[in-house]
């Protein structure tokens, strides 16, 4: 499973800052339907009422009763939330959309009322609000507005500065900033219209979050915490250090609490506000981000674990009270009949029914006690993977509404994939091989598979098993006499390959950062590979093949759909950008259910599979741009191209739609193309050439060195461009020192 990192998730959803770098393209996807839900980061509590981020989200829950918490809305936001800031009868949201929702919660238990939104030009970072005064934190710039009517939102102005800021706090004209290094940034605020600078003081941490408190600040990083005397705003003194590490720190009533980042949030006696007194801990489900505190409860914003609330009045006894509990991370989906199953990773199974797939319903939620990270269903039973204990767990689903576990397997290994078929369990494992087990009684082992590798992926089919291990081999294996598995032929497909599926004698293979992977099995002792369609893939985790496409599950690229009518000429037909990583993906006709890691279910309809249009009107075929490797780098990362021949379209593709071929951009051109690889800033101002120059068919690499360019380069988020011909692919990446 992939961990959840701040700093990359908050940088991944920038929104592109002129048209020459984001190319528009068409999707040919409609998003029908989704329950989404993603990380609980920010959190805002008053009159126990939270507010608080929930991916794409803002959810407003009430906590009166905290052991029965209440929802009383969950509201899109156009974005990703990267703040909340409450101030009298009026929330503050920040989107990375370049938006400042102001909403009117004076009847906290309806809906809030939009009463304004300011509309930035850069991607926002944090907000403050002092007396009548909201100070917004943007990539390069401070924004500053008059709030006295929050109707009409007045701008104050704004200052320009070279440096990429992180959080920020301010105290009466002062603003204390801190950024990805070492040092606290103080700013003199007593007069906006010439905010500047006046001193940067060292801390001796990577600094990442600070928090005012009267005249002390609290300066976190995952390193420990530091308390400074801000009396004088002009000579900050570091005046205690803790060893903790920690995201925030939050003090309430002579109380400090430090979200750890991790499982815990650390309590402290904070009636002397230098030398804190470390008191307990709280436990918590999942990572604490940060925090609220209210008549004696912290209210703690746990990631995929949604918000939980704990008494704190007592420090020695803290009592935990009750969760809103936001669906943990969707890591599988299975669809059947009018069904629609989840694995839901730290919550368990849930089942929604989808005879109106525009209107899904929840009905049915399992506890696991563990982790439900992969599974397969058969009849009336869910074949479940938790990795937590390493053990295969079933699941009675005959009921939807009461789905309940009625067997527990030990497989003693960590398990990368489930496939059962009407006899026969198959678990790939990390150091075990291929476990067959008996379906009837799972706790007969029938054999193991194993060529002293990991294996990745299984699928079984008819009377032969197909594998990918972790040596990038691709098997077939005769299962006739499952009891004696005969390994019959292998090729290597050179990558690392997650999931796979088959269609007739051809098995499509989701591999990872190299495309689409396809694979002859007509002969099962000579296994060929025939071809490889790479263009445009993030991270290809899981692939379903339905009626001439093969729908990929493609990580932070979301739904893409291929055409693979003609194997010789695959190209993207359609895509849908989900807000954050699609992970799993089962299809039902021409519609695409997605399992977003970070974000919930998707579902979607392919228009392409009544429409079907050529790729070159959206890009040539096999152009190919990678994701940098690696990313977040510091300092150097590789960057991965390919140029096709110039050509016309195939003529294979005439069958698809009654209208000649039309020419590809690059047709009629020479063999040597012009080729410019670029690197931009996230305000479109180059910071490399990379290539420039005419360049052949074939497959590049080049290396981007952050050292080698004249001017030094902030941590933060940069594109690189590859443009051949009409040709334009642009990528992301993050510099992170």
């Amino acid at each position: 499973m992939k961990p959840h990192f701040i700093f990359p998730v908050i940088l991944i959803f920038l929104v592109p800052l002129t048209a020459e770098i984001f190319p528009q393209e068409n999707s040919e996807c409609q998003l029908i339907s989704s329950i989404t839900n993603g990380p609980t980061e920010f959190v805002k509590v008053k009159d126990n009422i939270t507010y608080f981020s929930n991916g794409t989200n803002l959810e407003i829950v009430d906590f009166t009763d905290p052991a029965n918490p209440v929802e009383i809305l969950k509201e899109p936001v156009e974005g990703i939330t990267m703040d909340l800031e409450l101030k009298d009868s009026n929330i503050y949201l920040a989107s990375n959309n370049k938006e400042i929702w102001i909403m009117d919660i004076s009847q906290p238990l309806n809906p809030p009322i939009m009463i304004s939104k300011i509309k930035s030009y850069v991607p926002i970072v944090d907000l403050e609000i002092e007396n009548n005064i909201l100070y917004v934190l943007a990539w390069n710039e401070f924004e500053f507005y008059d709030i006295s009517n929050p109707a009409n939102p007045v701008s104050l102005g704004k200052k320009n500065f070279e440096r990429n800021y992180k959080f920020f706090s301010v105290n009466g004209s002062y603003a204390y900033v801190v950024a990805f290094n070492d040092s606290l940034y103080v700013w003199d605020m007593n007069d906006l219209d010439n905010a500047r600078l006046v001193k940067i003081q060292s801390v001796d941490i990577s600094a990442n979050n600070i928090t005012i408190n009267g005249n002390y600040a609290y300066v976190t990083s995952p390193f420990g915490l530091k308390v400074l005397d801000i009396s004088d705003p002009l000579n900050p003194a570091i005046l205690s250090s803790y060893s903790q590490g920690g995201n925030e720190f939050v003090i309430s009533n002579n109380q400090g609490y430090l979200c750890t980042g991790g499982y815990s949030v650390h309590l402290f006696d904070a009636t002397d506000p230098v030398n804190l007194i470390y008191e307990n801990v709280i436990a918590t489900e999942g990572p604490a981000r940060h925090s609220a505190a209210e008549n004696g409860k912290i209210y703690v914003a746990e990631d995929y674990q949604g918000v939980s609330v704990t008494d704190v009045s007592d420090l020695a006894n803290p009592q935990f009270q009750g969760r809103f509990d936001t669906w943990g991370r969707t890591t599988d989906v299975i669809v059947e009949g009018n069904y629609l199953y989840l694995a839901n990773g730290y919550d368990g199974l849930r089942i929604l029914d989808i005879t109106d797939p525009e209107n899904p319903a929840a009905i049915g939620i399992t506890a696991i006690d563990g982790r439900l990270e992969y599974f397969d269903k058969f009849g009336n039973e869910i074949y479940s993977c938790d990795n937590s204990y390493k053990k295969m767990k079933v699941i009675d689903v005959s009921n939807p509404d009461l789905p309940e576990v009625n067997a527990v397997c030990d497989v003693n290994s960590y398990m990368n994939d489930i496939a059962v078929t009407d006899s026969l369990i198959f678990i790939a494992t990390r150091d075990s091989g291929v476990v067959i087990l008996n379906r009837s009684d799972c706790s007969s082992k029938l054999s193991t598979f194993s060529n002293g590798a990991g294996i990745w992926t299984t699928l079984p089919h008819n009377n032969l098993l197909y594998l990918i291990d972790g040596n990038n081999m691709f098997y077939v294996i005769d299962i006739s006499d499952p009891t004696n598995p005969v390994a019959m032929g292998n090729v290597d497909l050179q990558s690392t390959s997650l999931r796979m599926d088959i269609a007739g004698d051809t098995v499509f293979v989701a591999a990872y950062y190299n495309g689409c992977i396809v694979v002859d099995v007509s002969d099962p002792s000579n296994p060929v590979v025939i071809g490889n369609y790479k263009a445009g893939f993030n991270e290809m985790r899981d692939i379903k093949v339905s009626d001439g496409f093969a729908y990929v599950a493609n990580g932070n690229n979301g739904l893409t759909v291929l055409n693979i009518t003609n194997v010789d000429s695959i190209y993207q037909a359609a895509y849908y950008n989900t807000s954050f990583n699609a992970k799993g993906i089962d299809v039902k006709d021409n519609i695409a259910f997605v399992a977003d890691n970070n974000g919930g279910i998707y579902i979607l309809r392919n228009d392409a599979s009544t429409d079907i249009k050529y790729e070159n009107e959206y890009s040539p075929v096999n152009f190919y741009l990678a994701q940098n490797y690696p990313n977040p780098f510091n300092p150097t990362t590789t960057i991965k191209y390919s140029i096709p021949s110039p050509t016309v379209m195939p003529n294979s593709f005439r069958h698809l739609k009654d209208e000649t071929p039309k020419q590809s951009v690059i047709d009629g051109q020479s063999d040597n193309l012009q080729v410019k690889l670029i690197v931009y800033d996230v305000l479109g101002r180059d910071v490399a050439t990379l290539v420039n120059k005419k360049q052949t068919s074939g497959d590049y690499t080049v290396t981007f060195n952050t050292q080698s360019v004249e001017r030094e380069l902030p941590s933060g988020i940069y594109f690189y461009k590859l443009k051949v011909g009409d040709y334009t692919k642009v990528r992301k990446m993050v510099l992170l020192k």
